[in-house]
């Protein structure tokens, strides 16, 4: 089996589309540079009425806290540690600002992961076919291979793709804060 498909580097991004080993889904994985001399993973991906569940609370907190559970089998990363799901979390937003811009930028947050969350429901409740999100490996994520790219979570957590608070729904490279 051929574990990559295509190579692309644009302005500091690497993706690449490989197929994990478990369970034969293709998916592009973004490779970004981190601050700290690691690298952060991002993948895209589809979320349909079958492939996840909302989580027991079946809300989103105050903060805009969310996660639902992904299927195993369904995800193109390998869990070797995971027995039937991955969890998938919405980070929350700081409500504890200095500022009332900084407090005005969180309630935006909030709001933009609110409308994020009412879509996902749509897509369990049968209403919307499916919704593609942004999701960030890190820190549970380990490079088993470089080349060609394998990876593998350690742990059975991923996170919305997020900066600054704000849902990230893209693979580009992230913007540097002003």
């Amino acid at each position: 089996m051929k574990n990559f498909f295509l190579v692309l580097i644009v302005a500091g991004l690497f993706a690449l589309t490989v197929k994990a080993a478990e369970n034969n889904i293709p998916v592009a994985i973004a490779v970004s540079p981190g601050k700290y001399d690691f690298n952060y993973y991002h993948i895209e991906y589809i979320l349909t009425a079958d492939n996840f569940i909302l989580d027991k609370e079946d809300t989103i907190r105050d903060n805009g806290f969310f996660q639902i559970l992904i299927d195993k089998k369904e995800f193109p990363i390998p869990a070797p540690h995971c027995r039937k799901r991955i969890i998938l979390r919405m980070p929350s937003s700081s409500t504890y600002l200095a500022t009332p811009a900084e407090k005005v930028l969180s309630e935006r947050s909030i709001q933009l992961k609110t409308a994020l969350f009412n879509k996902v429901k749509e897509v369990a409740a049968g209403k919307l076919k499916e919704l593609k999100v942004v999701i960030e490996l890190n820190p549970y994520v380990k490079v088993v291979t470089e080349n060609p790219l394998k990876l593998e979570l350690d742990y059975c957590n991923v996170f919305f793709r997020t900066q600054w608070n704000f849902y990230v729904d893209n693979l580009e490279p992230l913007q540097k804060q002003v």
